[in-house]
């Protein structure tokens, strides 16, 4: 996504901050939570004839490159959220949102995480 793009140009130019690495965490968040979102925020929507349509044209997808595991997306999450608090200049409302990431159940819906 192009929000997801200029948030890892951010953590590059200034890694020092820990800013852009919680903003990124809250989209890896929320890609676990909301995977058809993340799909979409991808350029990819998923269509029924399991095929993937981007902004250039259909292109096929097979069904497992589609599914984001979870997991894997929290965990990410976690990691970014903790660089959010390790670096120089760190993010203190990243700690709140990585308590949030850790205490909910596989699956539920996230609280609006503070930014």
């Amino acid at each position: 996504s192009r929000a997801r793009s200029r948030y890892e140009c951010a953590a590059r130019l200034a890694p020092a901050h820990g800013v852009a690495y919680n903003q990124l965490a809250v989209l890896e968040a929320y890609a676990a939570t909301y995977p058809s979102v993340a799909s979409a925020a991808h350029g990819l929507v998923s269509v029924p004839n399991g095929s993937g349509v981007t902004a250039r044209g259909v292109t096929p997808t097979p069904p497992r490159a589609r599914l984001a595991p979870a997991r894997t997306d929290t965990l990410r999450a976690a990691w970014l959220y903790a660089r959010a608090l390790a670096c120089d200049i760190p993010f203190a409302t990243a700690a709140t949102n990585l308590q949030q990431l850790l205490a909910r159940r596989p699956g539920q819906a996230l609280s609006a995480p503070a930014r």
